[in-house]
């Protein structure tokens, strides 16, 4: 009964997928040469960079949900497109749930999947949240999202027999996390510069950056 799950595991998981990646463009004049050399350095030692960082981990974290939510809603909906960016946990359990409840004829362990499902992204949306006030809880959505790519690994290799088609999912793992781990640093880096600047009216009052 395993065997035979596993192997319609490896059959439903989306080897082929269409990985849609939304880019912006923008036309934008080239200055000369000139012009570019007097642009001044990034000082990546100023609060204004460590909070740009908190900022940028702020909107991968909430971004990743969003992706996740719809990689769901397109699974369940039976479309042949997946979203890179995503949390795999929610998807892979759904997947795993629907192969379950056709060979079992039940209907339930798609509901549970998708309870539990509710449940992982509600636990980062919470990260997310209390991050605006206390960019510490950065730290909980990158273990978090550390926990998923481990498990993306054991999904992939003990599911799978081809691991190499998901080669861009690690990649971008491991870019989200680069980003979540740099949010942190920047968070630490931010709250020494606090407190080593001077308690004046005039002086630095470090702010959480808003999304």
């Amino acid at each position: 009964m395993v065997k035979s799950v596993c192997q319609e595991a490896e059959f439903r998981l989306p080897f082929a997928k269409t990985y849609a990646i939304l880019f912006v463009s923008k036309e934008r004049e080239v200055p000369p040469m000139a012009e570019q050399t007097k642009r001044p350095t990034v000082d990546r030692n100023s609060p204004e960079y460590q909070e740009n960082l908190i900022r940028t981990g702020r909107t991968a974290l909430i971004g990743v949900v969003i992706l996740t939510v719809l990689n769901l809603v397109l699974l369940l909906t039976d479309s042949d497109r997946y979203l890179l960016f995503s949390i795999s946990v929610p998807y892979f359990l759904t997947v795993l749930g629907q192969i379950m409840d056709e060979n079992l004829l039940s209907g339930s362990y798609t509901v549970t999947a998708l309870v539990i499902s509710v449940v992982v992204l509600a636990l980062y949306v919470v990260c997310f949240v209390l991050s605006k006030k206390r960019p510490g809880w950065l730290t909980a959505g990158l273990v978090l999202f550390c926990v998923d790519t481990a498990a993306l690994i054991v999904f992939v290799f003990t599911l799978t027999d081809s691991p190499e088609s998901f080669f861009m999912d690690f990649v971008f793992h491991v870019l989200i996390i680069v980003e979540l781990a740099m949010a942190v640093k920047g968070n630490k880096k931010l709250k020494a510069l606090r407190e080593a600047a001077p308690v004046t009216p005039e002086g630095y009052k470090g702010t959480t950056p808003d999304l």
